[in-house]
């Protein structure tokens, strides 16, 4: 059980500290949660109390009542009657201390047709328009909706907490995170605080269970024998060896009764209009939009799945707390157990997913899971295998992928934002020769087989993105900032050279520096550090943007011709990525990939649409915070919502001329207690932990499949 009090001297002192600001001003009331909530403490405000203007502040608020909500909290039945109505704190004199916490919780419930969106804002000093590291957070509530927000103030670190990359959730209730900015915040004096109304009409919403929240980060026995939460249930939860049973039997009924679309060799029987004979290729339709062609002439609309496999294992090593019931390292689970390198060295760990398997199939249970695999890929319409799948599935029974990488080329440039690591030096003379050599060996065992669809090339390099300046020219910053020996530095500078026509004083009036030569930015470490950047520098720096990942892409092209690859060059999966190097790699790929974690509404689809080659989502997914899993990336809470999310952007992609394809990421859910490679824990998967399929997501997949050729023509 998750512990409730403090059990440091540190957090004994604190809660000592706490208890003498609550006998003399009577500001916090603390109180400890139990259930499976994991709150070490919480502070509610008494929202009986909202009429009183030493407690709340109101603005162009109206109080219609107090009552209870669906869970018999209190709630204020407020209307807010137009733009920054409010309701919340303001003094300029009297404060709270909020640090005891980092979490300002609220439920609202909106009783209009039309949504909602307002603003929580926490200011740190005593003015109320003082805006310097304060918190403010949006939050949006759909019609007839009841939601839970949690703004952190302060964010919690999970690595530090318990070397996962996300938290557990502290409610078992469904909640949405609000973040604003990463900073620290001081919140030792809190004079002014709102939940402010961004509307125009006068909207009903009830506002309840209002409360400051500090998490408990000690995770004891958090991780039952299954793998699963301990202290938390849900509709699929297995709780017994017979439950494995019985869900198995229940699956083998859903898979007789949907067999799926019947592709053949996993493509559509549809022929391409202007086919390009026994190879794969990107064909468009006298409609104008476009395909793959698979070598024998059809059709294929990629729907994938990737990681296909029996699981990943997570570190036990120094964390055996943390799961209530570890098998005998030599007992029968012993193949379970390996020694993996994690962040921080080797360590013992354990998989989870494979122990699930060998207790539903049997302790050989590779044949009779992997045979209930195929069949839930043909049911789910899933017609291609994306990267990190299990090297039984790439038995060239479907259209597969592999992904190559540079990560191991020597030559290095290190820039500010790093999203996985240094990125390769492409004007490094031997990074083509190095390329042909290692992906020669790589691709030996795919080339020439007809359902090898082809290879990316690296994944979610740090291209920068236009989020800021810095961001946007991420690349030149690094180059800057590189000895005078880096490869890319040489170019960049001869470059700069001959853009200028040898004229340095040209570049100092583009620029607005006094450099003394050409060699002086080569062999010194100068970066601008004022933005944004003056015109001249940052339209240099665009059109270098250019350059480098031209040069880039047509080496890595060059490199997969001189390898004979016989799929497609399928990108780089982009995480981040600027127009200029987006419309660099479409010179030179036959499909631009990219890596989406977002609603179909935040997605560049004109940006995409417009390219000469084709794009396809290479990841494509929402991380579940809730139903047993953590959160991640493009973060839902419930897999009803991760639902909706996936069949609008499925539906979109499908109706995009330019877009060919969408692999979902991922197979399995994460361990909630992180994979052992860098202790990502999300909730991915169209599986969970104990092999029980998500229908959720899979019913998106088969209704989806099932049009998904005759609605895109």
């Amino acid at each position: 059980m998750a512990l409730d009090i403090p059990t440091t001297k540190g957090e004994m002192k604190l809660m000592r500290h706490i208890n003498r600001l609550v006998a003399l001003a009577g500001i916090l009331a603390l109180v400890t949660a139990g259930h499976a909530d994991t709150i070490l403490r919480q502070h509610a405000f008494d929202l009986t109390q909202v009429k009183n203007p030493s407690v709340f502040t109101l603005n162009n608020l109206t109080v219609s009542g107090i009552g209870s909500d669906d869970e018999g909290l209190t709630a204020v039945n407020a209307v807010f009657n137009g733009h920054y109505a409010s309701i919340g704190h303001a003094s300029s004199s009297s404060y709270q201390d909020w640090s005891p916490y980092n979490i300002l919780a609220v439920k609202l419930t909106n009783h209009e047709s039309f949504p909602c969106t307002f603003r929580m804002l926490v200011y740190l000093t005593s003015s109320p328009t003082n805006g310097s590291n304060m918190f403010s957070g949006g939050i949006t509530i759909g019609p007839n909706q009841t939601q839970r927000y949690l703004c952190y103030l302060n964010p919690d670190d999970p690595m530090a907490a318990g070397d996962m990359k996300y938290l557990r959730p502290v409610l078992t209730a469904p909640y949405a995170e609000i973040y604003s900015g990463g900073t620290f915040r001081n919140l030792t004096k809190i004079y002014n605080w709102r939940l402010s109304y961004q509307g125009s009409a006068a909207a009903h919403v009830d506002v309840s269970d209002l409360r400051l929240i500090k998490q408990n980060l000690v995770f004891d026995n958090m991780v039952d024998a299954f793998g699963q939460y301990t202290d938390r249930t849900w509709a699929t939860k297995i709780n017994s060896t017979d439950d494995l049973q019985a869900q198995k039997a229940a699956e083998q009924t859903d898979l007789a009764s949907n067999p799926g679309p019947g592709e053949q060799l996993g493509t559509t029987k549809i022929a391409a209009d202007n086919s390009v004979p026994g190879e794969w290729a990107v064909v468009t339709q006298n409609s104008g939009k476009k395909y793959l062609q698979h070598p024998n002439g059809n059709l294929l609309w990629a729907l994938g799945v990737s990681a296909v496999g029996s699981g990943v294992q997570t570190p036990v090593g120094g964390r055996e707390g943390m799961f209530s019931n570890l098998p005998d390292s030599a007992g029968q689970f012993s193949t379970c157990f390996s020694i993996k390198p994690t962040l921080d060295g080797n360590n013992t760990c354990y998989n989870f997913h494979q122990q699930n398997l060998m207790l539903k199939y049997g302790a050989n249970y590779t044949q009779a899971w992997e045979n209930v695999v195929w069949q839930r890929l043909a049911s789910w319409g899933v017609n291609t295998l994306g990267m990190q799948c299990g090297t039984d599935f790439y038995n060239n029974s479907m259209p597969y992928t592999q992904l190559l990488t540079t990560q191991y080329f020597g030559d290095r440039l290190r820039l500010p934002h790093q999203l996985w690591g240094t990125m390769p030096d492409p004007y490094d003379s031997n990074f083509q020769p190095w390329m042909v050599s290692t992906f020669s060996k790589a691709l030996a065992p795919y080339n020439g087989q007809k359902n090898f669809m082809g290879a990316y090339v690296d994944n979610e390099l740090s291209w920068g993105n236009m989020t800021s300046d810095k961001m946007e020219f991420n690349v030149e910053l690094g180059i800057l900032k590189a000895p005078s020996s880096q490869p890319a530095k040489v170019a960049f500078v001869n470059w700069l050279n001959e853009r200028y026509n040898g004229s340095i004083s040209n570049l100092n009036n583009s620029w607005g520096k006094s450099f003394s030569s050409f060699n002086s930015i080569l062999t010194g470490s100068w970066v601008p550090t004022s933005f944004p950047l003056p015109k001249g520098m940052a339209s240099d720096f665009q059109a270098f943007t250019t350059e480098f990942a031209n040069q880039y892409f047509s080496n890595v092209r060059s490199a997969l011709a001189k390898v004979n690859l016989s799929g497609l060059y399928l990108g780089c999966r982009f995480a981040e990525y600027t127009p200029e190097v987006v419309q660099a790699a479409d010179k030179y790929v036959d499909v631009v990939t990219l890596n989406v974690y977002r609603t179909a509404d935040n997605f560049d689809w004109a940006l995409f649409g417009g390219l000469n080659h084709p794009y396809m989502f290479s990841e494509l997914g929402y991380a579940v915070d809730g139903d047993g899993t953590f959160s991640g990336c493009g973060v839902v809470y419930s897999q009803a919502e991760r639902a909706s999310n996936l069949t609008t952007m499925l539906n979109r992609a499908n109706a995009q001329p330019n877009c060919v394809g969408a692999i979902l990421y991922c197979y399995t859910d994460q361990m909630v207690t992180g994979r052992y490679s860098d202790y990502e824990n999300s909730g991915l998967g169209l599986v969970d932990v104990t092999d029980t399929p998500h229908y959720e997501a899979v019913n998106v997949l088969r209704n989806f499949s099932k049009n998904m050729y005759t609605n895109r023509n």
